[in-house]
């Protein structure tokens, strides 16, 4: 007992270091934990996006093979099915771009 009394400083130092240590690796776990549900999120999300385009294809071919071939040079006359696709496309792209390792680009 005589020993804890003198080093009772020393023991509440080591104590406090010990659990400031736990908080951090509390903090860092955490963090990882978020950007790993981030990134399932997001691959989830392209995987739907994908599933839902190939059931609108499947079912409408205007949305896989538009008439005309080239999206770009359609006008007023755009099939709305069409414009959806492309409008939902753009929206998805960015959770598909973060879930796809960089590429090099080739030469």
């Amino acid at each position: 007992m005589s020993w804890l009394k003198r080093n009772a400083g020393s023991v509440e130092a080591i104590a406090a270091s010990v659990t400031v240590m736990v908080a951090v690796a509390a903090l860092v776990g955490i963090k990882w934990q978020l950007d790993g549900a981030e990134q399932l999120q997001a691959a989830q999300s392209a995987r739907d996006a994908y599933r839902a385009h190939l059931a609108l294809a499947a079912t409408i071919p205007d949305f896989a093979a538009p008439q005309d071939g080239c999206w770009r040079s359609r006008t007023a006359g755009t099939s709305p099915f069409f414009n959806n696709l492309t409008r939902t496309a753009i929206s998805f792209a960015p959770p598909t771009l973060r879930t796809s390792p960089p590429q090099p680009w080739p030469p």
